[in-house]
């Protein structure tokens, strides 16, 4: 019998690698899909043995669409990762989300700190830390006080009116056609820079984008959604040789002219004289509490919190805003019923205020309905499984596995609003029984929930219920193209595009 020859040798053993890598491939796979707790929750196989099914929808901004379809099919549980399960529950909310149930932002939040002199820093919105976030609610408590907000009415109002200037010149004299949810993103970053520092940033008035700001946000959720489904590229970009070269990651440097802009601000701040004004914004009362307790408040903190402001406080809300105008628009019944009671002649003055805005119901109720139709966002909001695992929808979960609601999912559960939650019907929130009603502001996440609610609601809610009815009184409004739909891209934020609208000034005897 013949020596085997080099060769042959050589093909064996290549022969035997290849098996052996096929074996660790396979058994690797089978690892992903039948993990404890997870192997019979059902959802694509993709998702049951990779991330990388999950950085893909986000990337393309199918994540919302694709999970409303999965949980139909499926039902209230949907594996969208190896360790990532999708609720749809309403009874799970509060188990979830609530204040005292133990359950910490996921991995993803880690993903979109911000960076300050080369270090990075957790915010309120990122933090797992229930002792910083209670710290930090402390600073900012006073800022966010609805008696806070309601001294600063005039500074939304400003911002309001410079709004419909610049709409009665720019569009209604020119019978024109305004890019209206591009316009209302601007108007919601100059409203919340005037609340945050006393100076609008002037993007009404240049129809575009300030210092890059708006930007910014957008690239660094761009980076940030889709990378925080895979955190681990978040710290390989950080810890390679090429982020080293660049000093920071990629959600730092988008993030740069939000923090610079903020740094600027203070820096003048400091040197303007107070002007005598019966208000207070934002800033004056976190430097208020710097003066008067140094410790109460380092100066990273400083920065955190009005950069945090900034940046939070343009996409979303203009979001909702965009959206009830939109759905307003796209079904004429409610706009009429909505004008009649926004253009009663009680409602005297230049501008609504918010305790008046507050008591109109249907205004009340097409603000809810439009935010529960286009939630600003487009992801599940992760929660970590605490330690010793917990029940959800009558399913052990293990420590560590990542749990959450999708807005967008939720919003559209017929068990909770019905069975016409693709219209948009107002009247809902009006018509339901207290119990029922209860149950819809539970399932109601677009400010979040719980422990870790949007801190900036109330500013949010006090902007749209004074811009609507100011803007509605002053301008008729309808679509410059009735037969289109508008377009949609989403990562975090899920963002309208090419809502155009013309708009008639309201002659004074209406």
């Amino acid at each position: 019998m013949a020596p085997p020859n080099a060769l042959s040798v050589l093909e064996t053993l290549q022969d035997r690698w290849i098996t052996c890598i096929a074996v660790l491939i396979l058994a690797g796979i089978a690892y992903q899909k039948f993990r404890p707790g997870m192997w019979n929750i059902p959802g694509p196989f993709e998702a049951s043995i990779s991330p990388w099914w999950k950085y893909r929808m986000v990337k393309t901004g199918q994540m919302a669409p694709t999970q409303m379809k999965q949980h139909e099919k499926y039902g209230p549980l949907v594996r969208i990762g190896p360790t990532h399960v999708s609720v749809n529950d309403v009874n799970e909310v509060p188990n979830i989300y609530g204040r005292a149930n133990g359950f910490v932002k996921g991995d993803f939040y880690s993903v979109l700190q911000l960076e300050l002199d080369g270090k990075t820093m957790e915010a309120a919105f990122t933090t797992k830390n229930a002792t910083l976030h209670k710290r930090w609610q402390k600073q900012t408590g006073p800022g966010f006080a609805l008696t806070s907000l309601l001294a600063m009415e005039p500074l939304v109002d400003m911002a309001t009116n410079h709004f419909i200037k610049v709409f009665e010149e720019r569009f209604a004299a020119k019978d024109a056609i305004a890019d209206f949810a591009h316009y209302l993103n601007y108007f919601a970053y100059d409203v919340i820079s005037n609340i945050t520092f006393g100076e609008m940033l002037g993007m009404v008035e240049n129809g575009g984008d300030v210092g890059n700001t708006a930007r910014s946000v957008d690239a660094y959720l761009e980076y940030g959604a889709p990378t925080g489904q895979v955190p681990f590229l978040h710290w390989l970009r950080r810890t390679s040789t090429l982020a080293r070269w660049w000093n920071k990651s990629p959600s730092h440097v988008e993030m740069d002219p939000v923090t610079s802009l903020t740094l600027k601000i203070i820096a003048e701040n400091e040197k303007k004289e107070k002007k005598d004004v019966p208000w207070l914004t934002f800033s004056d009362r976190i430097f208020q509490q710097r003066d008067a307790d140094p410790e109460s408040i380092r100066p990273d903190e400083v920065i955190m919190h009005l950069a945090g402001q900034v940046a939070a406080g343009g996409d979303s809300t203009s979001v909702s805003m965009a959206s009830i105008f939109y759905h307003l628009l796209k079904t004429p019944r409610t706009y009429k019923k909505l004008c009649a009671e926004v253009r009663n002649p009680i409602y005297t003055g230049k501008n609504i205020s918010y305790a008046t805005g507050k008591k109109m119901e249907y205004l009340q109720a097409c603000i809810k309905e439009g935010m529960r139709l286009h939630p600003a966002v487009g992801l599940i909001l992760e929660r970590l499984v605490p330690k010793g695992g917990r029940m959800i929808c009558g399913h052990f979960f293990p420590e560590g596995t990542t749990v959450g609601i999708n807005p967008w999912v939720m919003h559209y559960n017929k068990d909770v609003y019905g069975e016409d939650v693709n219209e948009f019907r107002p009247e809902r929130w009006l018509e339901a029984s207290p119990e029922k009603l209860r149950e819809m502001n539970n399932g109601f996440l677009s400010f979040g929930h719980g422990m870790q609610i949007c801190a900036g609601r109330n500013i949010s809610q006090m902007e749209m219920t004074k811009m609507i009815p100011d803007f509605l009184r002053y301008f008729d409004l309808e679509l410059a193209y009735p037969e289109r739909e508008w377009e949609k891209s989403a990562m975090w934020i899920v963002k309208p595009h090419k809502f155009f609208v013309k708009c008639k000034k309201i002659a004074k005897s209406e």
